[in-house]
């Protein structure tokens, strides 16, 4: 018998975490910033960021767990799984990017852009992969992991390659 990659669940309830992923969404975001903006040593231990060097270990975390942790939801058939993940990475983006911006101040923004390169261009394919996942179409499933997989992998190495060397340079 063979094991199809997608939710066996019932349609009612992947489209109701379907219509609770961009709440989960804004809401990781909102703590995010609160959190934040509430935390004095965090956005303190932001301006060590910008000396220290990107370990790609670091960076494959940052791109890959959370694709891993979805592929793992969808093969378990936990959809649910899916709306912590995406709670989860919305909060620390939002998170680690206000703090960059406090503690940076007018230039925290390009600071900003600049270390979280990967995060940013990253986020919207695991988006549109996680809507994807909760769309419940069978057919283009694996097509849609491993098209997000080859972009995750273009932007984390355009993230070491070209814009980490260039941040070591503005030190």
């Amino acid at each position: 018998m063979r094991k199809s990659f997608c939710f066996q669940c019932d349609p009612t309830y992947l489209q109701g975490c379907r219509i609770l992923l961009p709440v989960v969404w804004c809401l990781g975001l909102f703590l995010g910033i609160a959190f934040s903006c509430c935390s004095d040593t965090f956005s303190s231990l932001m301006r060590v960021a910008l000396w220290s060097d990107v370990s790609i270990v670091g960076l494959a975390t940052v791109i890959l767990l959370p694709y891993l942790l979805t592929a793992v939801a969808v093969f378990i058939s936990q959809p649910i799984l899916i709306l912590s993940v995406a709670f989860c990475k919305a909060f620390l983006f939002a998170a680690c990017g206000s703090a960059i911006a406090l503690a940076f101040g007018y230039s925290g923004w390009l600071i900003r852009m600049l270390l979280q390169f990967s995060d940013c261009t990253g986020i919207p394919v695991l988006y549109l992969l996680w809507n994807r996942c909760l769309n419940r179409d069978r057919m283009q499933l694996i097509g849609a992991f491993t098209a997000a997989l080859a972009l995750l992998f273009v932007l984390g190495s355009i993230d070491h390659w070209v814009i980490a060397p260039f941040v070591s340079m503005v030190r």
